[in-house]
Order: structure tokens, then sequence, then C-alpha cells
């Protein structure tokens, strides 16, 4: 077993969801028919079942438990380093605020093992029509996805108070996630100007820790990695999933995530300019009950541009240093194609926001040299979906 993994079999697992499903209602439950997902190196054990109670009913479900060598439920740092406890806390949340996707059944923080319902088998990856679908399957897809977005943000609306409460109740000595993109400011900001140069602004800098650290009415629980692989397409729409990247933060920071090509997902792929428009008025208008702001223009775009640079910045700190020193493939696309369209995409956000001028003004300078510099790097390739020309 490798060493970052600890010495927590699937079959413990599937004993520590039955017990806890056993508690949650108050009679035995046996957990059959269970099947593993995914390859033994995932970081969590993803388990299918069926839950069978008392008296013979058969609900299907899905098993998830960390691997985590160093998971402590008991830590300080319990929630903050483990995936697990932030899936459980935003799954707590959203089932508590009646919008979950799928529900989450029962929980065992001490062994971090959570069971979850079973959407199906059946269902599709909103990777499948970027990839393989028409045009219009995938647009389709997508506006169920930022409409899911939008209702997950407009659900959660000013949650700090009570994800803070939901925290203590399994994790009482934990330390709450707070400001999600407040740290890729503080070290990836620094690190991208030292291996880049150029002099970072240091207002335009402050400001986007102030929007981060206080997103006023924008405050949500953000997914933080709504990838096409985190989605699932059912009869009921688009399905987000892993929330192990949950916190409470701005919620405009999932939003970049179109526009910026998915980019913690190895299935990375840009969207046409009309399509992304279209698809960002839906996420606008699901939210404007709850949030107003969502239909000032000119506010949503400020805002908006101060999102895409603190996801630009955690891109070039995951990714650049090891693109300075050579173009690696992930899932569709190099890291120099990946950073590329990155810096694109936030000096137009911030344009359009009429934002950010000094920020802006560096990126442009770092766009031009890293062009220069990487002559042979293609730009990020539009999903398939949208490459090839429909025939009508």
């Amino acid at each position: 077993m490798s060493a970052s993994f600890r010495d927590f079999t699937p079959d413990d697992a599937v004993s520590a969801a039955a017990a806890a499903l056993a508690r949650d209602a108050g009679a035995p439950v046996v957990i059959e028919d269970c099947s593993r997902i995914g390859d033994e190196q995932r970081r969590n054990h993803v388990i299918r079942a069926v839950a069978r109670d008392a008296i013979g009913s058969r609900r299907n479900i899905i098993i998830k438990a960390t691997r985590a060598a160093g998971y402590d439920a008991a830590a300080e740092d319990a929630v903050v380093r483990n995936g697990i406890a932030r899936e459980w806390a935003a799954a707590s949340l959203l089932d508590r605020r009646g919008a979950c996707t799928a529900r989450l059944l029962a929980a065992d923080a001490a062994t971090g093992v959570l069971v979850f319902s079973d959407l199906g088998a059946d269902a599709a990856w909103l990777v499948a029509p970027l990839l393989h679908g028409s045009a219009s399957e995938a647009e389709a897809a997508l506006l169920a996805y930022a409409i899911s977005l939008a209702r997950l943000h407009a659900a959660t609306v000013d949650c700090l108070a009570a994800y803070s409460s939901i925290v203590r109740e399994a994790f009482p000595h934990a330390r709450i996630p707070l400001a999600i993109g407040d740290a890729w400011l503080a070290d990836a900001a620094g690190k991208a100007s030292s291996l880049l140069g150029g002099s970072l602004p240091d207002s335009e800098l402050a400001l986007l820790r102030r929007r981060m650290q206080d997103p006023g009415r924008w405050l949500a629980l953000v997914h933080g990695d709504a990838c096409p692989d985190n989605v699932l397409l059912t009869a009921q729409g688009a399905a987000l999933l892993d929330f192990e990247f949950a916190a409470p933060g701005h919620a405009l920071v999932d939003a970049t995530y179109w526009r910026l090509g998915f980019p913690t997902c190895w299935c990375a792929g840009r969207i046409p300019d009309t399509v992304a428009d279209r698809i960002e008025q839906a996420y606008r208008d699901a939210l404007a009950a709850v949030i107003p702001e969502a239909q000032d223009t000119a506010s949503y775009w400020r805002d908006y541009a101060a999102a895409v640079f603190v996801r630009l910045f955690a891109s070039l700190g995951w990714n650049l240093a090891n693109a300075l020193k050579a173009d690696e493939i992930w899932g569709r696309a190099g890291l120099r194609s990946r950073i590329l369209w990155h810096l694109q995409a936030a000096i137009e956000a911030a344009e359009r926001g009429e934002a950010l001028s000094e920020l802006r003004r560096v990126a442009q300078d770092w766009l031009t040299g890293l062009r220069q510099s990487w002559p042979e790097a293609q730009p990020l390739p539009l999903y398939p979906a949208f490459a090839v020309p429909q025939e009508g």
C-alpha cells in the first residue's frame, strides 16, 4: 500500500457505512452487491452498492471513504487538509438548504466515510457531450450545468454561520476553511511575478484580497472544482458532485470555469464566446432573485474580473514552474496552452469589466513574453462538439 494511504480497505469502508446507516435508521442495515468505482490509486475508495434495511427495502448507494494517511477527525486542520471532511460539511449544508444533488444519507466523521444516494450508473457525465456530442447537445448540457451552479450559490448565500456550525458538529476542534482564493493571492501571485518578472500592483492585489475575504452579497458555498467530470447529467438536470474543495467564498470563483476552459480538469477546452455568453446569462438569470447584483452588468463584470484573476493566479501557481521547464500534456492539452489561454481570458474579462488596469497590463506583458518563448504552443482547443462544423 502507498505510504500516502492509510490501512483502510474497501471492506472497512463498507462496514463503517453499514454502521452509519444503521445508527440513523435505528435498525440493522446490510450492504450488498458492492462494486468498486475507479482504479486502486484513487485518493478515496468509491463503492457502488445496495443498502437493505430490516424490512427488506433496498436503496442504491455510493460509499466514499478517504484513504489519506494523515486523516484525523480530531485535528485542528481536519477540514482544511481533508477533502472528505470538506465534502461532509458541504453536503450537510446543501441537504439542510434543500439543494442537495446526491443526498448525504449517513456519515461517520471519525473514519472518514460518507454514504450518498446513487444518481444512477446510466447517467452521463458532462464530459460526454463536450467530447462526443453535437454543438446543440453540448450547449444544452452546459446551460443545465450553469443553472445548477446558480442554484447551488443561490441556496447557500450568506452561509458562513451555518457552515461553521455544521463543521463544529463533526469536527469540533477544526479551523473553518474560509476565503477560497485568498491563499492563491498570497502565494501564487508573488511566485508568478518572480518567475515572469514585472511588478504586481499592490493596490489591485489588495482589492482582490478584500473581495475574496469579504464577498458581500456574493458569499456562498463555492464548489472549487466545478469541472465536467464532476457534473452528472440526469433527467432532473445537471448534478454537481465531489465537493472535496468546497468552502464558503466568492461565488464567481466557480463561475469563471467555462471562460477559463475548466482550469482544474483533464478535459480542458474552450467554448465559443457566443455560447459562453448564453451560458453566463442563464447563470445570472437563475441567481437574480437572490443576488440582484447578478443582473447589474457593470457590477457583475467588475466582480467577475476579480474572480478570473484569482483563478489565473491559482493556475500559474500550480503549473507555471513546470511549464517553464517543459510542456507537459495533461489530458486534452499541455500546460503551456492552458496558461496562455488563462492569461488571455483574464485580460479579456478585465477589459470587459473596465477593471484592474495594472494587473491587465502585467498579464499582457506575461502573455506576450510567453508567446514568444513558446512559439510551438498551440491554443487551448475548442471542445470537439464546437470544433466540427455542424451539418444542417
